[in-house]
């Protein structure tokens, strides 16, 4: 069972794993099975950024709490925020494979301030989001401290792939929205 939910919960499993915590309970769900507004916000084939800044109104920033460079595969644990309240968004795990990227976007990743996806549009990289699985997910003590979730009130997310024009996997996300 241990895979299985590790597979689910990709890349966020290797941060629960290196810091030693119990991942979030996860249940896989059907797109018709996931409530409004989430429904809205995690079933297309867009970047996630853009998404949340049109529902939200506002811009968003990367607050990173942790960050794994090993060459050529970039992975950090975030939370998104809205630009002015400083509202928590988004918390997730990104994979990126920057050997897929030009240098001057590889260079902005690593500097852990703007979001994957709006460099993405703003150095026109070709690409497509491909959402895996959705699930519902019971918030463990780090979504409820970043969302300010009780415990036992579902959260909904989704695990996706970003993909270039050929195909290849720029990177591999897990996203997560609070209530």
């Amino acid at each position: 069972m241990q895979s299985k939910l590790s597979e689910l919960l990709s890349p966020l499993d290797v941060f629960c794993a290196r810091d030693d915590r119990p991942p979030p309970e996860a249940v896989p769900v059907e797109p018709p099975e996931i409530p409004q507004p989430y429904r809205k916000l995690l079933v297309h084939s867009s970047d996630m950024t853009p998404t949340l800044e049109a529902f939200h109104g506002a811009g968003i920033y990367l607050d990173p709490l942790t960050i794994i460079d090993e060459a050529d595969v970039y992975a950090r644990e975030v939370v998104l925020c809205l630009d002015g309240s400083g509202k928590p968004v988004e918390y997730g795990a990104i994979r990126i494979f920057l050997d897929q990227l030009d240098s001057p976007v590889q260079a902005e990743i690593r500097e852990a301030r703007r979001p994957l996806g709006t460099l993405l549009e703003e150095y026109r990289q070709d690409r497509e989001s491909r959402p895996l699985r959705f699930f519902r997910i019971v918030p463990d003590q780090t979504i409820q401290n970043i969302f300010g979730e009780r415990a036992g009130d579902a959260v909904y997310a989704r695990q996706n792939r970003v993909v270039n024009r050929a195909g290849a996997c720029i990177a591999q996300v897990l996203e997560i929205l609070p209530r």
